[in-house]
């Protein structure tokens, strides 16, 4: 830098875009409401440019992407040291991989904001090893934009105002009375539920972007459930049904809903005993459900827990994405070092 020059800072649209995020107790990064991670690529360099100028880099890092935000942490053993920083995808205005130079390939996608004055140039660019893979999925988390999905409520309010029309008046007010007009909001409301079914499951995407509708339709289940449990218990045959058995099955699917984004050795790579030691502190340290004031599940078996309770608990809740015992193991002699917990071995041989 020449003598007297001004020192070079961060630009303003870089301030505006990066901002730090919270950690969980394990050291993993505490995910937003209904946020999912996607994908995971190692050697993530972060730029903040200015113009043609690169003002800052950090470098040496895992880039995360999620439905909600592009999450970048520096590595790190212990659980809440090194740089942990996001970029929220509300904010992007848009993205693009760097033109390729001839023979050369980048691995650099240019960010630019919303609100930017000068668009031809990125505010950051984000590096990572399998550019293509990762930008794939970062175009259609932007598409879907899953940070302004509607709440279940709205979504079935929605439905439900569209099946009951746009008439108004004294005429409509009288169709909707009686067991006729219980009848049709019943019928309408078994038809959104189909329609909503049928769309969740055609596919993974649809899945993901119908999640709070088919939460709705479970707990509108569960609520009705409910009602037939209680005409059961009044004695009211027509109306109970065999809720014991409809009970069962709807209890069967709540326990099948574990933890979000489970750490696999896909998304984690090298990292993956590391990573999935820090996933397994918060889900030990952590209420089941995250239910506030409950007791965590540690607590609930009074302090300590034997592996093999520990593979049954942690594997029910990570549903398809089963843990070997041998990683279990390695990832449970890691949580000392990481200072997240440990490991003792009883005089028996009892882990």
């Amino acid at each position: 830098m020449q003598r007297g020059s001004p020192p070079k800072v961060k630009p303003h649209n870089y301030d505006a875009l990066v901002k730090p995020f919270e950690l969980t107790t394990g050291g993993l990064a505490k995910l937003l409401p209904d946020e999912i991670e996607i994908t995971s690529k190692e050697e993530a360099v972060l730029y903040a440019c200015n113009g043609d100028d690169v003002e800052e880099r950090l470098q040496g890092g895992r880039a995360t992407l999620t439905t909600h935000r592009i999450l970048w942490s520096e590595r790190s053993r212990v659980a809440h040291g090194g740089v942990h920083v996001c970029i929220h995808l509300s904010d992007i205005r848009k993205a693009r991989p760097q033109p390729r130079r001839r023979f050369l390939n980048s691995s650099r996608i240019h960010i630019f904001p919303t609100g930017q004055i000068d668009g031809d140039k990125p505010a950051v660019m984000l590096s990572v090893k399998g550019r293509d893979d990762f930008f794939s999925h970062m175009e259609s988390a932007l598409a879907r934009k899953a940070w302004v999905v509607e709440t279940a409520a709205e979504v079935m309010g929605r439905r439900a105002a569209g099946e009951g029309g746009g008439g108004g008046g004294s005429g409509s007010r009288a169709s909707a009375a009686g067991v006729a007009g219980i009848l049709r909001r019943q019928e309408a409301n078994r038809k959104a539920t189909a329609e909503i079914a049928t769309e969740a499951f055609s596919d993974l995407k649809s899945l993901i972007d119908k999640a709070k509708e088919v939460v709705a339709v479970v707990e509108r289940y569960s609520a009705a459930l409910q009602d037939k449990q209680t005409a059961a218990a009044a004695g009211d045959k027509d109306e109970a049904g065999d809720p014991t058995r409809e009970a069962e099955d709807l209890s069967s699917i709540l326990q099948d809903i574990g933890i979000a984004s489970p750490v696999t050795k896909t998304s984690a790579g090298t990292r993956y005993h590391q990573q999935l030691a820090r996933q397994l502190a918060d889900f030990l340290s952590s209420p089941p459900g995250k239910r506030a004031g409950a007791r965590t599940l540690l607590d609930m078996f009074g302090g300590m827990m034997t592996l093999p309770d520990v593979f049954s608990v942690f594997n029910r809740a990570r549903g398809t994405e089963l843990v070997s015992p041998a990683d279990l193991l390695a990832t449970a002699r890691l949580l000392g070092p990481t200072k997240l917990g440990g490991l003792t071995q009883r005089p028996g041989g009892q882990r």
